[in-house]
């Protein structure tokens, strides 16, 4: 069955940040959601903050080279 709500979260070397997005998402009222996380090339932890979140709800992607925000935003 598909989510009522999906929500986009671009991302490029956030692995100080997202985990606190993530969990924000996570604790609104709403609980029929996905969050797809679109990593742009991240250099950083980003992947494992992400996968650290533990939430099956919270699906993570990765592009092996930057390819700039806008189309980042795009493919998410």
């Amino acid at each position: 069955m598909k989510p009522e709500i999906s929500v986009c979260m671009p991302a490029f070397n956030q692995s100080r940040y997202i985990g606190l997005a993530l969990e924000s998402v996570r604790t609104q009222s709403r609980s029929d959601f996905e969050v797809i996380v679109m990593d742009d090339g991240s250099t950083d932890g980003t992947r494992e903050a992400v996968v650290r979140v533990g939430d099956p709800r919270v699906r993570y992607f990765r592009h092996r080279k930057q390819i700039v925000v806008g189309k980042n935003r795009n493919a998410c």
